[in-house]
């Protein structure tokens, strides 16, 4: 009784396996290689920096990039 059961489990468990192994390209990888990692033109550090943030107020480095601020901390 359970025979027809097999004839229909074993060919599906077959294809979900071989479905699985397929070779799918990476596209995160080729994104990531693309972006290049922001620099910064002007950075200052040691000093009081207010951020008018409510949880921190005050930093004592900052990185800018053109009219961008990329980090502070």
């Amino acid at each position: 009784m359970t025979k027809p059961y097999y004839r229909l489990l074993v060919p599906a468990a077959l294809a979900l396996a071989l479905w699985g192994c397929q070779d799918k390209p990476d596209t995160v990888a080729a994104e990531q290689q693309d972006a290049a990692p922001p620099t910064a033109e002007r950075v200052f550090i040691n000093g009081a920096i207010y951020t008018a943030d409510g949880e921190q107020r005050s930093v004592n480095a900052m990185a800018i990039s053109g009219d961008k601020i990329l980090f502070v901390g």
